[in-house]
């Protein structure tokens, strides 16, 4: 994956997007986003697929844009969830801190209403 963030990076380089804007660039993001959500609920798996791709370039780009790196991103990110507990509450999980009666009454009930 390393390689092809290069190849994302090279690409915007000779676009001048590293140099962009990047408020654009978050609604970029937030619509690739969409389409994806989109192809989700079509049930379009390739579709999906490129769309997830889509999102992921928009994404490094405009951390190209911040000079921030992705991997320290996820590292972060990993960190901070690798050890967190909580469990699956109607298919959503829930953190230990947000385990609160108030919590799972309110997603039973909307599971409740779904049905």
């Amino acid at each position: 994956m390393n390689t092809l963030i290069e190849k994302v990076k090279m690409w915007s380089n000779e676009r001048g997007l590293n140099n962009g804007n990047s408020d654009k660039q978050l609604l970029k993001i937030n619509e690739e986003l969409g389409e994806t959500v989109q192809a989700y609920l079509k049930g379009h798996q390739d579709d999906m697929k490129l769309e997830l791709g889509d999102v992921l370039v928009t994404l490094i780009i405009f951390a190209q844009q911040q000079d921030i790196d992705l991997n320290d991103c996820l590292e972060l990110a990993y960190n901070k969830i690798s050890n967190r507990k909580g469990e699956l509450v109607n298919g959503t999980y829930i953190k230990q801190d947000d385990l609160v009666g108030k919590v799972k009454l309110w997603i039973t009930k909307i599971s409740v209403i779904k049905r």
